[in-house]
This record gives C-alpha cells, structure tokens and sequence, in this order.
C-alpha cells in the first residue's frame, strides 16, 4: 500500500512539474514579447515623427510587423493613436516608408470595427492619394485596403468616387498592372450594384477609354468584371452605355478574339443593347464587322449566343433593309438556323430567309 501511495505521489509531482513548465512556456515565451511591443509603441511613434527618413522606415516596418502580428497588437496600435501615425507616415515621399506604412493600414483594415474609424479620419482620401505610386506593389495594397473600405457600403463607395476617384482608379487602369488592374474591374462591379452610384462610373466621357482597355485587356478576369460592369449600367440605364458607341469595336471583337464563353455572351448582350439604340450604333456595328463577327460564333451550339445573334442580325436589317440581299448575311442567317439549339433563333434566322426581316411583320 505504502508502495502504491509513493507511486501516486511520484506521478502527480511530474505531472506538476510538467504543467510548470508549460505554464512557463506559455507565459514567458509568447505573452512577455506581445507586452514589449505595446510597451514600445510610444518609441516607434517617436522615430515615425523624425526628420529622418531612414528611422521612419524602420518605424514603418515595425507599425507593419505590429498590426500582422495580432488581433490584440492591432487594437493596442488603434488605440494609442497607430492610425494617424500610419496615414502621415503612407503620405511621405519615401516609397519604402509609404510601403510599410500601406501594409501595416492594410493589415488593420482586416478588423471591420477598426474600418470606420479609419474611414472616419479621411483615410480613404490617403489610400487614393498612394494609387499615385511608381511602386507596383504599394499600388496594390493601396487598392486591396480600398476594397476592403468598400464593403462598409455605398457612402465608402461614394468618398472613393468623390472629386478626382475616377481619374485615380483610371490611372491603375492604364498602368498596365494586371493585378492591380483586376482589382479596380471588381471594384468598379461592386460599384455598379449601388443604384445611387452606378452611372458615375461612364458619367464623364473622359473615363470610357479605361473601359474599353479592360474590355480589350488580355486577362480574361478583367474582361469579365468590366463587361459585367457595363451589363449592370445597361440595364439600369441602356442609354449610360449606348452613347458611346467607341465601346462598339472592341465588343465584337471580343466575339472573334477570345475563347470565352461568358466573355462572348456579354459582349453579345451589349452589343443587343448598341443594335436596340438607333441606326447611328447599327451602321457602327456594320463598319466595324458585325455580321462577319457573328459568323464566328453563330455555329457554337449554346442557345443564348445563338438568340442574341439572331435577333441582332434582325435588328440590323431592319434599319437597313438591302442587307436582306447581302451574301454574308445570308449565309450567317442560315448558319444560325442550321445550328440552331434555340427555337426562337431559328424561327428569327428562317424568316429573314424567307425575305421577312422586318421586325414588324413578325
């Protein structure tokens, strides 16, 4: 017995001493460094004001390593006024101190409580002034932040839009940056689901170019976002879109160019909208290759293609009835109908064969 109890006791004191040396690990090995650097952040703060670019940057990289590093850091950098540290440290010259310091907004910004109050500050207007960048990559965290500010909702969407937005999101545009240019198509999408806010993305024709490149761009996800884009305004407000017709050549090309499908069924739907809004967008669509387009993409066996072909090659003609004797046309109209999956894109295509392509006679 006595035997037994000296056993027990033996166990329960490694047992103790075990749980010790975890309890010891665990304080003094990961806690300890956590209040070390909130007990340093007044010193960070002091080197982020010097006069010396070389002790902001690495006051910058600190704030930056500080807010990856913990929930818990994040609000302790909040907290002791990290925020306004960190928007006039992202507003230097120093393209290294701006980086950190986009990084480490970047990284609060991850914590939605934290959002607003930064929004509060005039944060936005410091991530739109960094789009000014030469450096890619501050770019790019610069628009990551503007997206996550965006989800707050459409007053957010609408300080991003306000006085000179556009212009600095267009400029991404044309820098040529894929990654940084897929990021302000999906910005630009969100934006076309606010119905207050929508029609300010083609409000200045200055802006319709950037369009065009993205609808142009070689990068499939822009092309997708930005027809999608232009889809969203068109039905709100087909007219928004169909003014200008400078997006006409691009969109058909789009029906000979990519392997897309999504790519040619919204190009093909925008195009609807071009051909339903006067002769002057259907005698754009003809000098720009229309009917030589379809033929391209009139034989893929899906039903939607097919019927915006089809009513496209309808609307055409019935603004300019001697397209009725065209070769091509006619050979597209009996293309359509031989490959036809779609009911209705066959009866269309058969009639204009018939010689019945005006639009009131069926």
């Amino acid at each position: 017995s006595s035997g037994i109890n000296a056993e027990y006791g033996l166990i329960v004191c490694v047992m103790a001493f075990v749980l010790w040396r975890n309890f010891d690990f665990k304080i003094g090995n990961y806690v300890e460094p956590v209040l070390v650097e909130i007990r340093d952040i007044k010193y960070i703060f002091k080197a982020a004001q010097s006069p010396s670019v070389k002790e902001q940057r690495t006051a910058a990289l600190d704030l930056a390593n500080m807010a990856a590093s913990s929930a818990d850091n994040k609000f302790a950098l909040v907290t002791a006024g990290g925020l306004q540290v960190l928007i006039d440290l992202a507003l230097t010259n120093d393209e290294g101190v701006r980086g950190y310091a986009v990084e480490a907004i970047s990284e609060l910004l991850s914590i939605r409580s934290i959002q607003h109050e930064f929004v509060e500050m005039g944060g936005v207007s410091t991530l739109m002034f960094v789009l000014h960048s030469t450096d890619s990559h501050i770019v790019r965290e610069s628009l990551l932040a503007i997206c996550q500010l965006c989800q707050e909702g459409e007053e957010v969407m609408g300080t991003v839009l306000a006085e000179n937005g556009m212009d600095d999101l267009c400029r991404v545009v044309a820098s040529g940056n894929i990654e940084a240019v897929r990021l302000v198509a999906g910005l630009f999408l969100d934006i076309s689901f606010s119905d207050t806010l929508r029609l300010e993305l083609l409000k200045h024709r200055k802006h319709v170019p950037y369009f065009e490149r993205m609808v142009k761009c070689s990068d499939v996800s822009v092309q997708q976002l930005s027809l999608q884009t232009l889809e969203m305004i068109a039905l709100s407000s087909p007219e928004a879109v169909t003014t200008h017709t400078s997006l006409i050549p691009a969109l058909i090309k789009n029906l000979t160019v990519t392997g897309d499908l999504d790519v040619r069924t919204i190009s093909c739907k925008l195009l609807l909208f071009f051909s339903e809004a006067g002769e002057e967008a259907c005698s754009e669509m003809r000098k720009s290759g229309i009917v030589r387009a379809l033929t391209r993409v009139a034989g893929v066996p899906d039903n939607i293609v097919q019927n915006i072909s089809a009513h496209l090659l309808r609307t055409i003609i019935t603004f300019d009835r001697t397209l009725i004797e065209d070769g091509n046309v006619v050979e597209l109209a009996r293309l359509i109908r031989s490959a036809a999956v779609d009911q209705e894109a066959w009866i269309i295509c058969d009639r204009i064969l018939m010689g019945e392509g005006d639009e009131s006679e069926m």
